[in-house]
């Protein structure tokens, strides 16, 4: 009788053991990818890829006489991109109005943008330079 229920016991913690490593998967892995994107957006290879973007806009970006004078990247809004590569949002001189939407990716040739998307305030700042008009 005793033994049925030690056994019970610890077929219940072996159960319950599994149980919570799965939800504790579940739940940490969303984090996980998260930090390692932005590992991955904090190398100084993605780095020079959002300023090289930077500067096909606004040529002397970055110094005191460019129109974009800093960026950051909001790192709320990195995610995977389905095509491959990280989906980055940057904002220009602390300003969310003024942003730029990219995804970097690394397909053997180094880390390069792939599509561009502005926001209003963006081509604004920049003079629509660089953005096809359809």
């Amino acid at each position: 009788m005793v033994k049925r229920r030690r056994k019970r016991h610890i077929v219940l913690a072996v159960f319950l053991s599994i149980v919570l490593l799965v939800v504790l998967g579940v739940i940490l892995q969303p984090k996980i990818e998260h930090l390692e994107m932005v590992h991955e957006v904090n190398t100084p290879e993605c780095q020079k890829a959002i300023k090289e973007m930077l500067l096909e806009h606004d040529k002397k970006a970055l110094t005191p006489q460019g129109k974009i004078k800093t960026y950051k990247i909001d790192y709320n809004s990195l995610s995977h991109s389905p095509m491959g590569g990280i989906y980055i949002d940057v904002i220009i001189n602390d300003d969310p109005n003024i942003a730029i939407s990219s995804i970097f990716s690394d397909h053997g040739h180094g880390i390069h943008h792939e599509i561009v998307l502005p926001t209003d305030g963006f081509v604004k700042l920049v003079g629509g330079e660089g953005f096809v008009n359809d």
